[in-house]
């Protein structure tokens, strides 16, 4: 029987997850030289190049809080920002380098370099003004300005780069916060740069691609606070509604997480999808308002937030946050920055000439705080260190994701690409050809192609569209052929198939049955009696099985009975065999067997449960072993065997005379015995010549040699063994006399 039975082509994963008190950590920030030397206000510098920080005086930025730095892959500082200027490495401003000031911010300008240009970089960054709200009509375009971008290109004015023309002060969302973030996008590629409106809890994010910057925000109304009204241009705000836009925002470093801290709000914790640029599920931090800046650990478990004269701790992972705080200590404590594995505190103030430093920030409660680890030199630290995003891409290459699936003919496959895991419903997809696909607008179809086929998803969000290939590859199904016999008896020789076509596959057998899974031979002792079906599947591409049944029969049990001693002068015994099934049910008066018994010599019947046994005696024989076999309705045979042995006295006697006389008494020369197996008997005469020699116990000598009567005294030689005794001769000599 040839079965082609579907088989399942996609292997279940079990994923085996370690369960642990907080949940696994991913991303940890790295020492990369394109952050290593950091350029703030009070003309301060940080260069970590040698592998630990070195203080220096340094650079044109004298704001106390506003400052943003970038170096080249060598690590040698190549752009840095205050807010209003931007400078090359010799501090001097750029070509076109003055920009809207964004000095009163508490998160300076970020550097971004372009996705496909290392030589072109985006600078984002919000005006601080338009947070604060102190002045009227306070940003450069007489509004709140918010978030906004200039374009730099370092080919420019001789190599030492300049503002693209045009491509400076492009707004992309008014009156936002005093907080700019970006974060990696799911692809590895592309990310996202993160701002929230002032006075608000609506967050935008807007989507950068190699084709620019995508001008429609995803907009996410989420969080909480008591935010007041927004003022109108031209309106100065009451002093209880002052400063609600003062805050800082941070991304964790597996870019899951957005945390947010400000003077007037209680700090949260929200969710961030990278895919889609939305947050959501707003946790609290803190119960309490305020604080200064806000960061994460270097392994993302814990969360920091400063605000002046303390430090405190939090657990990220902790289903009540703001119960897990622990106090750190207290001193001048603002903005925070990681870099490696330690955690670094700007300590701005009069009279503060120090950099502080948690040396184990990844320790709760033991963080390791080093107020005054670093002297300044008399140099006054700002209140922030250079603000950055480090972007990262994965080394992918760029909208050329591409899969490939094989299938059997007739078969189906769900068709995903790398970015399968990145969908929402705001996606719109469209897949090329359409043939062949249970639904051409969905993410991920069902493809049931007859032939090989190459599909081209196009997913759309946003106004950036994503283009990935899959190749399904369609193979056609092997087959196989397995064959035993239909039945078996469990004292059978172990069978083997035969297999007609592919002979690369494996063997299983259903219940309890034992079978080796490369050759198909059942181990029949070993295996269970009743119905089994042996499976055989190909190693091939295409899988393809088939099934065969067969029957494994117990083996009926026989007794013989124990074994007899017959005297020879009984005349016969009974031999009977018992048969039983494997539960020791007696099976003689069934009739569905048949009865062997062997040898037939000495037997009344032998195809019968029941024979009368008599034994001849021949020879060296005094002992017959019967064996009697039972062959049950299923043909499984089973066999015992008896012996009946012979008793009888065993003895020989040589006269010593006869008188061959003719008188009709003791005239011929004879042996008695009794159980003797053979002989051989010489007799001599006075000389020593051989007158008389015989190897059968029945002959009789009548005393003549060459046909005359011998006469005197003769001597004899006897040699024999005894029946069951054939092994051992013995040797027996004397006189014989004889008288005429």
């Amino acid at each position: 029987m040839n079965v082609d039975l579907p088989l399942i082509k996609s292997l279940l994963l079990y994923v085996i997850t370690l369960v642990i008190s907080t949940p696994m950590l991913y991303a940890q920030p790295t020492k990369k030289p394109q952050f290593n030397k950091w350029v703030f206000g009070n003309n301060n510098m940080l260069d970590f190049s040698s592998g630990r920080p070195v203080h220096s005086k340094f650079g044109k930025n004298t704001t106390i809080e506003t400052a943003g730095a970038h170096c080249d892959p060598n690590g040698d500082l190549l752009l840095y920002s205050d807010g209003k200027f931007i400078y090359d490495k010799n501090d001097d401003v750029i070509q076109n380098g003055e920009v809207w000031s964004s000095q009163s911010a508490r998160q300076g300008p970020i550097f971004v370099p372009f996705i496909d240009n290392p030589r072109k970089f985006y600078v984002f960054q919000v005006d601080g003004s338009s947070a604060t709200f102190t002045l009227p009509w306070c940003g450069p375009a007489k509004r709140y300005d918010g978030l906004y971008y200039h374009v730099i290109d370092m080919t420019l004015n001789g190599g030492k780069g300049g503002i693209v023309p045009g491509e400076k002060n492009n707004v992309l969302v008014d009156t936002t916060g005093e907080a700019v973030i970006g974060i990696m996008h799911d692809n590895g590629v592309d990310y996202w740069i993160v701002t929230r409106k002032a006075l608000s809890s609506t967050f935008y994010a807007f989507l950068v691609t190699k084709d620019g910057i995508c001008p429609t925000p995803v907009i996410s109304e989420v969080g909480s606070g008591n935010f007041a009204p927004r003022p109108a241009p031209g309106q100065v705000t009451a002093p209880g509604n002052l400063a609600k836009g003062l805050m800082q925002m941070k991304a964790s470093f597996d870019g899951t997480q957005i945390a947010t801290v400000e003077s007037y709000n209680r700090p949260q914790l929200f969710d961030f999808n990278q895919c889609t640029g939305k947050l959501s599920n707003m946790k609290y931090i803190d119960n309490s308002n305020g604080g200064y800046d806000i960061c994460f650990s270097p392994n993302d478990s814990l969360i920091y937030i400063s605000k002046e004269n303390y430090l405190n701790q939090y657990k990220r992972f902790d289903d009540n946050i703001p119960s897990t705080r622990f106090y750190v200590g207290s001193g001048k404590h603002y903005g925070m920055r990681v870099y490696g594995d330690s955690l670094y505190i700007a300590t701005a103030g009069v009279n503060n000439y120090f950099i502080s430093l948690l040396s184990s920030p990844d320790i709760y409660q033991k963080p390791g705080l080093q107020n005054e680890f670093m002297d300044t030199d008399s140099n006054l630290v700002s209140y922030n260190f250079p603000h950055y995003f480090d972007y990262e891409r994965n080394g992918l290459p760029y909208n050329s994701s591409k899969e490939t699936y094989g299938i059997c003919i007739g078969d189906s496959v769900i068709i995903q690409v790398a970015s399968t895991l990145c969908s929402d419903t705001d996606f719109i997809y469209s897949w090329s050809p359409a043939s062949d696909l249970s639904d051409a607008s969905a993410a991920n179809p069902v493809a049931s192609p007859q032939s090989s086929t190459t599909y081209i998803r196009t997913a759309t969000y946003l106004c950036h569209t994503y283009t990935d290939t899959v190749v399904v590859m369609v193979a056609p199904k092997d087959s196989a052929e397995i064959m035993y016999d239909n039945a078996f008896c469990k004292n059978d020789v172990n069978p083997l198939p035969t297999i007609l076509g592919n002979t690369d596959g494996f063997f299983a057998i259903s219940g309890n049955g034992i079978i080796d899974s490369l050759t198909g031979e059942i181990n029949l002792s070993e295996t269970e009696v009743g119905v089994h079906t042996v499976f055989y599947e190909l190693n091939s591409a295409c899988l393809s099985m088939d099934s065969t049944t067969l029957t494994i029969n117990s083996v009926p049990f026989v007794d013989a009975g124990e074994d007899i001693i017959l005297n020879v002068n009984d005349i016969s015994t009974e031999l009977s065999a018992i048969v039983t099934d494997s539960s020791g049910l007696v099976l003689n008066n069934t009739n569905s067997g048949t009865y062997e018994w062997s040898p037939s010599e000495g037997l009344s019947c032998t195809d019968c449960p029941v024979t009368i046994c008599s034994p001849p005696l021949n020879g060296s024989d005094i002992v017959y072993n019967y064996i009697v076999t039972y062959t049950d309705g299923n043909g499984c045979s089973a066999s015992d065997d008896v012996n009946v042995t012979l008793e009888f006295d065993k003895y020989i006697y040589v006269p010593n005379g006869f008188t061959p006389n003719a008188d009709g008494s003791n005239d011929e020369f004879g042996i008695s015995s009794n159980g003797v197996a053979d002989i051989w008997l010489t007799i001599y005469d006075s000389k020593g010549k051989k007158v008389f020699e015989t190897e059968n116990i029945e002959d009789k000598w009548n005393g003549m040699f060459n046909n005359r009567l011998i006469n005197g005294t003769l001597t004899y030689q006897l040699i024999g063994s005894y029946i069951g005794d054939i092994e051992n001769n013995f040797i027996q000599t004397g006189t014989i006399t004889v008288l005429k």
